[in-house]
């Protein structure tokens, strides 16, 4: 929900103390918001350019793929010698987002700036169904339920591993797909059951 109060979504941007996961996707939304012209592109522009001079996150950082992301999709190119600060100066999680993509994203969003397709892809928007689009973590619970009874987890014989550790959006999704799993599971919220 968004009730035009932008100074309350920025400034938890910019609060350190939250997961940097959460500023991302925060950032997002604000992208989204700003590319429906319900927050000024100037005004978020100059955002980006405080974000960046202030460094409210550390090197590495997921706050940092989001700020990425902001100027890539609402195709910011005169903010992109800030980008290259923050590559060589490896504030950016390059397991997130590398340059490549950066340039493809900046390149679609120059190409195609009025497409909503670029932000569905990356799962912004609006949630047109709330109990429909949560429905998945039921039946992602109810999967785990029967594949493993919790009582398999009191004395594993090897340790638990997660798939998506290292993966970052721009790397091959593990289901095996051969897909980005920007593109693939996380567009679908997870993997497949």
């Amino acid at each position: 929900m968004f009730d035009d109060g932008i100074d309350a979504l920025l400034d938890l941007i910019i609060d350190g103390a939250i997961d940097g996961l959460i500023r991302e996707a925060l950032f997002g939304a604000a992208t989204f918001l700003t590319w429906e012209r319900r927050v000024d592109r100037d005004r978020f522009r100059e955002f980006l350019v405080r974000f960046n001079e202030a460094r409210p996150a550390e090197d590495g950082d997921q706050a940092w793929a989001g700020w990425l992301q902001a100027i890539a999709q609402i195709g910011l190119r005169e903010l992109v010698p800030l980008v290259d600060d923050a590559f060589r100066e490896d504030r950016i999680p390059v397991e997130w987002i590398d340059r490549p993509q950066f340039n493809e994203d900046l390149a679609e969003a120059e190409r195609a700036p009025d497409d909503i397709d670029r932000f569905t892809q990356i799962n912004l928007g609006y949630i047109e169904d709330v109990l429909e689009s949560l429905d998945w973590v039921r039946g992602a619970e109810d999967a785990l339920d029967e594949e493993a009874p919790w009582t398999d987890f009191a004395y594993p014989n090897e340790p638990v591993r997660n798939p998506w550790r290292h993966v970052g959006r721009n790397d091959p999704c593990p289901c095996g797909s051969g897909r980005k799993a920007k593109k693939c599971c996380l567009a679908n919220g997870g993997p497949p059951a």
